[in-house]
């Protein structure tokens, strides 16, 4: 019994040993402690400095995500004058077929054709949308700019 209560006791401190602050691992962690310990100011000013890029960041973004909402708005308002543009280039054309256009010539169904037509087309020139400036630096940027490959162009 005495010699298993001492095998156990010499296993017990050399596991102690190993784990305890002897070993490497243990001597390691020590000095890394302190260090964490002993910069909290500057790592807190780091932090802090992290936290003002991140919010510059946030706020070049959302205006960046709010500049292309406008220019959604302004793109889908345009879609939808041109597709009442179509519709009245559509009875435009109805109306001057049953005027007679296609049967033969007739004055005025070329007129009500041509006037449909430029309908039509003073809708597709007007308010057209427009890129929106970029107010953000480079460097805020949510996505980079192209980088030029450094060739020409391809002609069409």
């Amino acid at each position: 019994m005495k010699y298993a209560l001492g095998i156990a006791c010499l296993s017990a401190l050399s596991v102690a040993l190993l784990a305890g602050p002897a070993s490497p691992g243990a001597q390691a962690a020590a000095p890394a402690a302190a260090q964490a310990d002993a910069p909290l100011a500057d790592r807190v000013a780091a932090l802090e400095k992290s936290v003002l890029a991140n919010n510059a960041q946030i706020g070049a973004l959302t205006k960046d995500l709010n500049d292309t909402r406008d220019q959604l708005d302004k793109a889908l308002a345009y879609l939808g004058q041109q597709a009442l543009a179509a519709r009245d280039l559509g009875l435009a054309l109805d109306a001057a077929e049953q005027q007679g256009f296609a049967v033969g010539e007739n004055h005025a169904s070329r007129k009500t054709l041509l006037e449909g037509w430029r309908k039509q087309i003073a809708s597709a020139q007007a308010d057209l949308p427009q890129r929106a400036p970029s107010a953000a630096p480079a460097a805020a940027r949510a996505t980079p700019l192209p980088r030029s490959s450094g060739k020409p162009a391809p002609k069409k």
